[in-house]
């Protein structure tokens, strides 16, 4: 769960960066490159998201439903 929220952190910052440089000043190779980054970033947090979200790992809980007491 902590990788998750992590993932969607950096997502959040990752657009946050891709707003801002277009306005930085910064010479045209060096803001073209940045923007460049964060969306490689962005869309490996977004697969590797989607990928991990069907699949359990040893660090995360399992869901609730399978530690409930059976009722007859």
């Amino acid at each position: 769960m902590r990788h998750i929220i992590w993932r969607n952190r950096a997502s959040a910052v990752l657009g946050i960066v891709v707003m801002i440089v277009p306005f930085t000043g910064f010479p045209e190779i060096v803001r073209e490159s940045l923007i460049v980054l964060a969306g490689l970033l962005i869309a490996v947090f977004g697969f590797s998201r989607s990928y991990n979200s069907y699949a359990y790992s040893s660090e995360e809980e399992k869901p609730a439903e399978e530690s409930k007491p059976e009722i007859h």
